[in-house]
């Protein structure tokens, strides 16, 4: 019932993340208030605002940064407008000694945009006594109730959508693979390509994204600290997928020239029919990254093992029905799902042993011909 209300809420723009932000406006003006009467008590709920964001650490960074500018662009005014008052030439030598200073010493391009921001809204506002020390104390205290709002109340957790992420891609990947077996026959040239190998780029991308958006979401989080113990093994995970994605990539590049060696309808058959077992796999491994269990476990491994034979002996058939020049462009395409299943297993280990709390690094990946891989078949 609540996550439904939930929902409904975010379809009309009422997230929980701007619930908070409201909330913090309110708990920041309230004590700029109470501490230091109304006169600039905006400046409370204008930081709030201005600093809260998804995450604590991305809050906390951002609460720094406009504090340090605010103390930044107060001090390069104080500096300069007693000595050339409320001018063009004022505004101009107070923005050069603030902002070029902060960049000299290296500090975040934020911190030194929030010096000028500073330094024009003193120039502005400078006969109102008391509107330096002012600004500084209430954005110091919306800042800090920012980033205790946001500490204590309902934390981002992005490590679920990572992994729902690392499910969805395997999924893609697999039917990517399944549509290569289905439409093997027709694809004739690179020009009849049914997929972009680029665009399988973006996927690496999105992952690391998705990687990064879940460390932040974890630094300095309370609420979650053990789930730091699976940030390795998502990370393991990822390099995993992505590892798979090129051999994917590789499959796309090759199965067009593998059809233009007019390998035969037989040879087309098996090579229809590893393909569709391979993606059977990857779909497995993404049911097992989303909600690991023994079971799954289990089956996969077990599906491993048959997958590894039936390769072998898919190739053999291959090898008879074929000649030397046309079997190394097939064998290029069974060491490329050979190493997307060798992907998944050592994916798979190292999973479960995270899972089981034994923290143990898989087993290096290890590169090899499709002639070592097949011997008996090449024989």
């Amino acid at each position: 019932m609540v996550k439904r209300s939930l929902r409904w809420c975010a379809r009309f723009g009422l997230t929980f993340h701007v619930c908070k932000i409201v909330l913090a406006s309110g708990v920041s003006w309230f004590l700029a208030s109470m501490l230091f009467g109304n006169e600039f008590a905006y400046f409370a709920p204008l930081s709030t605002v201005l600093v809260m964001q998804l995450t604590i650490v991305d809050t906390l960074e951002k609460g720094i940064y406009r504090v340090v500018g605010i103390i930044g662009g107060v001090l390069s005014s104080l500096i300069i407008l007693p000595l050339f008052d409320n001018s063009l030439l004022g505004l101009i030598l107070v923005l050069l000694l603030g902002m070029s200073t902060a960049t000299a010493i290296g500090l975040n391009p934020q911190i030194v945009s929030q010096i000028g921001v500073s330094s024009v809204m003193i120039m502005t506002f400078q006969q109102m006594q008391g509107y330096a020390t002012g600004r500084i104390l209430e954005t110091m205290i919306g800042a800090i109730v920012a980033v205790l709002i946001q500490t204590l109340i309902r934390p981002e957790n992005h490590m679920p959508i990572t992994m729902r992420l690392n499910s969805d891609v395997c999924s893609r990947l697999a039917n990517l693979i399944s549509q290569l077996a289905l439409y093997f026959p027709t694809i004739e040239n690179r020009t009849t390509r049914m997929h972009n190998p680029s665009s399988l780029l973006s996927y690496g991308a999105e992952l690391n994204e998705s990687l990064v958006r879940t460390k932040k979401s974890l630094k300095y989080n309370l609420f979650y600290r053990k789930d730091w113990q699976k940030v390795q093994m998502l990370e393991i995970q990822v390099a995993t997928i992505q590892r798979m994605v090129i051999g994917v990539g590789n499959l796309v590049y090759s199965l067009p020239d593998v059809k233009k060696q007019n390998v035969g309808s037989n040879v087309s058959v098996l090579i229809m029919e590893a393909l569709t077992k391979t993606s059977e796999c990857v779909a497995l491994y993404g049911s097992y990254l989303e909600q690991p269990t023994s079971r799954k476990q289990d089956d996969l491994f077990s599906k491993l093992q048959v997958l590894k034979l039936t390769l072998e002996t898919l190739f053999a058939h291959c090898a008879k029905e074929t000649d030397l020049v046309r079997l190394r462009e097939i064998g290029s395409i069974f060491s490329d799902l050979e190493r997307i299943i060798s992907e998944i297993e050592q994916g798979s280990i190292a999973t479960s042993n995270y899972l089981n709390q034994s923290l143990l690094p898989p087993t290096p990946n290890t590169q090899v011909s499709s002639k070592q891989k097949y011997p008996a078949a090449i024989k």
